[in-house]
This record gives C-alpha cells, sequence and structure tokens, in this order.
C-alpha cells in the first residue's frame, strides 16, 4: 500500500515481421518510502500483430467485393454507388461512379474490362480498363430481363376431339390442371465472366422475392436462368422455361396457352405445345424433372472464377447445408455439377460464407466452419480446421494443376477469430492440410479476401488484402509465413 517508483532498466525490442511472438524481459528496481529497495525481473510473453489499415473516405460505408488485375485492387463501394481504384504499387487511390448499390465485380479473361453487378437496380455496369482515366461506358450498360418459371401439374387423360370434318374421337392427351407463375429476383448480386465471354450472375433475395438465382447471358445478348442443379424425378409436373408468358383455357378439357420467347402464340394440351415448340425450334422448352423448390437460392451466392474463366463456382450462403454449383467451360458448352456442404463433409453441413478457385479450376476452397478444399467433381479432398468462420478465402495466386501443385504455391488463406478474440489470417497447406502458419491481425477481416504478390523490392513475398469493419485490411506476408 506504500507509493512505489519504478525505474525500468532493460527492455528487447522485437522488429515487426521478424518473429511472430517473443518473450520480452523486464527488469525493474522498486523503491518504498522507507528506502526499502528491492529489484526483480518480469517476463511478458508477446504477440507480433500484423495489418496496415487502409482507411476509407467515410468510415462507415459498405465494401462487399474485391477483385485484382495483378497491378490494381477494384472495391465496389456498395454505400457510394461507386467503385474504388488503388494501384497496388503505390497504394495511390481513386474512384469513379457506376449503377445503384454495385456488389459483385468481374475481370474479363484479358483483364481488359471489369464488370459491376448494381444490385440495387436490373443492370450491370461495364467499365474499359485499357483508358487513361477509368469511367463506366455508359453505352454499354447492359440490362438484366425478367425471367419466370411456369408450373403446370397435369393428367394422363383420354380426351374428346373434333376434327375439321366435325367426326368425334377419343385421344390420350396431357391435360393441364393449373398454370403458376413463379418470380424471381433480378437483380444481380455476384457475377463472374467465363472463356468465351459470357456472364454467369447471381441475383440477390429480396422481400418481394425472398429467393435468388443463377443467370446466364449469351454472347447474343440473350439471358437464361439455370436449373439443372434442380433436376429431380417428378410426378406429372411440368416446368415452362424462357417463355414470354402462359395461362390456362379452362374448359372441358382444359388448355395450356403459351407465348414462346420468339413471340408465338401456341394453344393446346401440353404434349401438343410441345411438339409445335420442337417444330418451331422455338427456345421455350418444357422441363419435367425439376423441383421448384430446389431452384432458389437463400440468401448471399458467392461466385469465384478460376484464374483460366473456365470454372465458375456459386456458393449458396444462407441454406444449411449451403449449396456448391459448379460450371465448367467447354468446346460442348457448359457442364454443371451440384453438391452441398453435406456432401463436402460427409457429416456436417454448414452454410458457405467464402469461395475461391484456383487458376485452372483443378481445386476449390469452401469456408464454413472448417475449410473445405475440393476437386471438378465437387468431391472432399481435404479439410482443415480455422476456427470460428469470419471473411473469405483465398488461393494462392500461383496455385494449378492440383495434386501437382509446388508446394510454394499449394497454399490457402483464411482469416477467423480464436477463443480469446484475437483476429488471425491462416495460412493452409492444400496439400496435406495443415496450418502452416497463423498471423494475429489487428483488427477482425469481416468480409472478402484477395492475396496477390507484394511488388517487387517490398522484401514480402506475399500480400492479403480483406474487408473490415472500418475499412480495408493490408497483410504483408514474409517467405518465412509462407513455409
Amino acid at each position: 500500500q506504500d507509493t512505489v517508483r519504478a525505474d525500468t532498466v532493460a527492455a528487447l525490442l522485437v522488429p515487426v515481421g521478424a518473429v511472430e511472438a517473443a518473450r520480452v524481459f523486464v527488469v525493474a528496481r522498486a523503491t518504498d518510502v522507507a528506502g526499502n529497495a528491492r529489484a526483480d525481473t518480469v517476463a511478458i510473453n508477446t504477440a507480433v500483430i500484423r495489418g496496415q489499415r487502409i482507411a476509407l473516405e467515410f468510415p462507415r460505408d459498405r465494401i462487399v467485393d474485391m477483385v485484382s488485375d495483378g497491378e490494381r485492387l477494384f472495391f465496389s463501394n456498395f454505400s457510394r454507388n461507386r467503385v474504388e481504384v488503388m494501384d497496388l504499387s503505390t497504394e495511390a487511390r481513386s474512384s469513379f461512379r457506376v449503377g445503384s448499390q454495385p456488389w459483385g465485380l468481374a475481370l474479363s479473361p484479358d483483364s481488359s474490362t471489369l464488370y459491376v453487378a448494381n444490385s440495387g437496380g436490373t443492370n450491370v455496369s461495364v467499365i474499359g480498363l485499357a483508358a487513361g482515366t477509368l469511367a463506366e461506358d455508359e453505352s454499354r450498360r447492359i440490362q438484366t430481363p425478367n425471367i419466370q418459371l411456369f408450373d403446370v401439374p397435369f393428367s394422363n387423360d383420354s380426351v374428346d376431339v373434333v376434327d375439321e370434318s366435325g367426326r368425334k374421337s377419343k385421344i390420350a392427351a396431357l391435360v393441364p390442371s393449373s398454370v403458376t407463375v413463379h418470380d424471381y429476383s433480378d437483380r444481380p448480386q455476384f457475377i463472374a465472366q467465363t472463356v468465351s465471354g459470357e456472364l454467369l450472375y447471381s441475383t440477390v433475395p429480396t422481400g418481394t422475392a425472398p429467393v435468388g438465382t443463377i443467370r446466364r447471358r449469351r454472347n447474343d445478348g440473350t439471358v437464361e436462368m439455370f436449373v439443372d442443379y434442380a433436376r429431380r424425378d417428378q410426378s406429372k409436373r411440368l416446368v415452362i422455361l424462357n417463355a414470354r408468358g402462359a395461362g390456362l383455357v379452362e374448359g372441358t378439357p382444359n388448355r395450356l396457352a403459351v407465348a414462346t420467347k420468339e413471340g408465338h402464340q401456341l394453344l393446346g394440351f401440353v404434349d401438343q405445345v410441345e411438339a409445335e415448340l420442337l417444330r418451331l425450334g422455338s427456345e421455350t422448352r418444357f422441363e419435367y424433372h425439376l423441383n421448384l423448390d430446389d431452384i432458389g437460392l437463400r440468401d448471399t451466392t458467392f461466385v469465384s472464377v478460376s484464374g483460366d474463366h473456365r470454372s465458375v463456382a456459386f456458393g449458396e450462403g444462407a441454406a444449411d447445408p449451403g449449396r456448391i454449383i459448379l460450371f465448367r467451360e467447354s468446346a460442348g458448352g457448359l457442364l454443371v455439377r451440384s453438391g452441398d456442404t453435406g456432401d463436402l463433409v460427409g457429416n456436417a453441413a454448414e452454410r458457405v460464407i467464402g469461395l475461391a478457385l484456383n487458376r485452372d479450376g483443378t481445386l476449390g476452397a469452401a469456408r464454413g466452419q472448417q475449410a473445405y478444399f475440393f476437386n471438378p467433381d465437387l468431391r472432399l479432398v481435404g479439410v482443415t480446421t480455422t476456427g470460428a468462420p469470419f471473411g473469405g478465402v483465398a488461393l494462392h495466386p500461383g496455385h494449378l494443376g492440383y495434386p501437382s501443385t509446388p508446394a510454394a504455391s499449394r497454399l490457402a488463406f483464411v482469416p477467423g477469430r480464436d477463443d480469446n478474440g484475437s483476429a488471425y489470417l491462416d495460412v493452409l497447406d492444400t496439400f496435406n492440410f495443415f496450418r502452416r502458419n497463423r498471423v494475429f491481425l489487428r483488427e477482425l477481416i469481416t468480409g472478402p479476401i484477395v492475396a496477390v504478390p507484394a511488388p517487387a523490392g517490398s522484401g514480402q513475398a506475399m500480400r492479403v488484402y480483406g474487408v473490415t469493419a472500418g475499412g480495408l485490411l493490408r497483410v504483408d506476408l514474409a517467405q518465412a509465413d509462407l513455409q
């Protein structure tokens, strides 16, 4: 209880980046008011906390996606209807205006064009990146059309028909009993471009349209909804796709009226209308093996594209289990594979909060309570425990040719928070599935992350940029951090 004066006589300074942790010894001499002296040594365990905060112009702005062309970092500012641009070597910043509530960002295969999904509307901004001053090419803004599906239960009946001469006869026919229109959100959320130039994008759920979908915009400008992942045996149920409209003409018996994508007006029993569609070569088509309940995607649907732009993966953010849908483009078109986190882990299904593909699509990573790694057949190849899930996941930019990926680039980067509340970035090995290193951070990464090579002359090997509650965080990684 006496007044004590302490004089620190020794301390150890730890160079940031040199080590992950150190023990600091503080030697002190204390003297009380009676002149009694005592010397003591206190050992303090320390940890090096990494991360350079990149402040936003307006701290409360919401950043929702990031991409990099290797020289610049682009991030969508949802709050300001603009895209922020940062030079990776100098960290000089600029921005340009786009549409309402910009969300997903996509680079073209040659990195000459940036596409911005404007989730507050039904359009996509197009920006040429070769120009000296970056700005949206307003004449190229892409409109995303409304797409509906039509659910038609039917029965196999023997019905009376009358031919042109007035003669009656009975025929077997598929008779519709009702037509229900299913409408979905058309507001684009995340987006990617394939090597052939087609755009694949998810749509954001809204209050009036509570589920999103996956859309494909062909190079001729036509847009269709992907439904192949919802295939399931159905009994006497038809789903009409790519139609302008469909309805029921009530009678004895009922007939189906369809307005095709090309504008033809067709009327008849289900099988008669389908035969006419085939004769006309219409893009309106009938599907008998779709479960409408499986088509809608709930909450954020993340999108990742491989470095060669031949593979695109979608991850469902809210459903449990969250589905992962993988597209692979080849000379024959797009091949679709679908699975969920239940398939991947075998015993614990969960939502997807982050998704990544490597350069050639031979390995994917999904972030949930753990980090799950999957092959092009959506089969689990490994899993790593990484603590409480926060933020996204990124693979080393040189990661390709899995499983023969060189050891130096077979890396994944996963942020999280431990039981003590400390934020970190884990460096994971994607072949032996262990944690190579854990780098503690000054603040928690809560959004997407991007991994890029460090600028020449920086003395670092990699840089990871992550979205935080207050803006962006830059994490410098030395070669020792990756080993």
